[in-house]
């Protein structure tokens, strides 16, 4: 696990438990999940890698009620705006903004179901 990846998955199991990719079925709620979208390790003109990476990350929470995701997305949402200009596990990240989220049910699990996408900036260690 990347030294980002492993900062931000200790930031987000203060608030709920998570795991990478998917839940084991029969998992009890709430929880979430995250998943690395893309990563764009930024480079000079001539091609040399500049230490700069850009990452796309997807958190999906789960719960049996409404009203605790909404506060679940809220508080994770909170603490990764809190992260940007930050040092966290000896990465500093120059910004995280969060660019999408929605909330669904998922008529399939029973569960309801908030997506958060942000973009993280960081320099390479």
């Amino acid at each position: 696990m990347a030294s980002l990846e492993k900062a931000l998955v200790n930031e987000i199991k203060s608030i709920v438990k998570i795991f990478p990719i998917f839940a084991q079925q029969g998992t009890a709620t709430p929880y979430s999940t995250y998943i690395l979208i893309t990563d764009d390790r930024q480079r000079t003109l001539n091609e040399n890698h500049t230490g700069n990476i850009e990452e796309v990350h997807q958190i999906d929470i789960f719960s049996n009620t409404y009203s605790s995701l909404k506060t679940l997305k809220t508080s994770v949402i909170n603490k990764l705006k809190a992260i940007a200009r930050t040092t966290i596990s000896s990465v500093y990240v120059q910004d995280l903004a969060v660019t999408n989220t929605f909330t669904l049910y998922e008529d399939d699990t029973q569960l309801y179901r908030a997506m958060i996408e942000f973009k993280t900036y960081y320099k390479e260690e």
